[in-house]
């Protein structure tokens, strides 16, 4: 048998990548905190927010009330 050595070089995105790439998307272009969480298992998507309006993205935060009475926010270009 043959091994190779060669190492995997497909580039992991960081967490901001994964969620730049959600919002920038034609589809499906919000996310909230519990989606971050399930999805991409991102527990402070706030500070991700962060970082993507300081890179100089344009995104907005609307608030919906769940069926259980809490407030999430949801994020969206």
């Amino acid at each position: 048998m043959i091994r190779s050595n060669k190492t995997n070089t497909a580039k992991t995105m960081t967490q901001k990548e994964r969620v730049r790439s959600l919002l920038t998307r034609k589809t499906r272009n919000t996310i909230t905190p519990s989606q971050a969480e399930c999805e991409f298992g991102i527990k402070n998507l706030r500070a991700r927010i962060s970082e993507l309006r300081d890179d100089g993205l344009n995104i907005q935060t609307d608030f919906r009330t769940n069926r259980d009475g809490s407030v999430e926010a949801v994020y969206s270009l």
